[in-house]
C-alpha cells in the first residue's frame, strides 16, 4: 500500500516538475529577465573551447534541450559535474549530494525531501548523501569564475571519491 501511494505521489511529481519547465519559477524568472542576453550567453559558451566548464555546460544545456535560465547556472554546473540528469529522481539525488556536501539552502533541503515519496531510491540517495560529505564542498563553485576551466580538472580536485556520470 505504501509503495503504491509513493509510486502515485512520484508520478505526479514527475508530471509536475514536467509543466513546471512551461510555467511556474521557470517562466517567472525567464519572464522578468531579458532573455535575449541569455541567449547570447549560451551561444558564447558553446563557443569555448572543448573541455572547459562553460562548454561543457552550454553542452549539457543543448542535450538536455533547455535554455538558461536566469540565476540558475550555478545549478548547471553541479549537474556537470556531478553527471546526474534532469529527471525528477536525478534532481532529487543531487540535492541529497549537496545536502551531504553542505548545501543547507531552503529549496536544497525542500527537494531532496522529495526523496522521501521514492523509497525505491533511498539505499541510492545514502550513497549520494555519503558521496556529498567525502567531497570538498561544490556550494559557491560558479559559471561565471570557472567557465575557463578544465572540467577534468575540476572533477579531480571537487570529485575526488565520486565518479560521475558524464554526457
Amino acid at each position: 500500500m505504501i509503495i503504491k501511494t509513493a509510486k502515485t505521489l512520484r508520478r505526479l511529481y514527475s508530471k509536475a516538475i514536467e509543466k513546471s519547465k512551461l510555467g511556474g519559477l521557470i517562466w517567472f524568472l525567464q519572464s522578468t529577465h531579458n532573455m535575449a542576453k541569455f541567449e547570447l550567453e549560451h551561444e558564447r559558451l558553446r563557443r569555448l573551447p572543448k573541455g572547459t566548464l562553460g562548454k561543457a555546460v552550454a553542452d549539457f544545456m543543448d542535450f538536455h534541450q533547455q535554455k538558461f535560465i536566469p540565476k540558475a547556472e550555478n545549478h548547471d554546473v553541479k549537474h556537470v559535474l556531478l553527471g546526474y540528469g534532469t529527471s525528477p529522481e536525478e534532481e532529487v539525488r543531487m540535492q541529497v549530494y549537496l545536502i551531504g556536501n553542505g548545501n543547507y539552502t531552503l529549496p536544497t533541503i525542500m527537494f531532496a525531501a522529495l526523496g522521501i515519496f521514492m523509497p525505491e531510491l533511498w539505499p541510492q540517495l545514502i550513497m549520494d548523501y555519503k558521496n556529498g560529505r567525502a567531497n570538498p564542498s561544490i556550494f559557491n563553485l560558479t559559471l561565471k569564475e570557472n567557465q575557463y576551466s578544465e572540467v577534468d580538472t575540476l572533477r579531480l580536485k571537487y570529485c575526488k571519491n565520486f565518479y560521475p556520470n558524464t554526457l
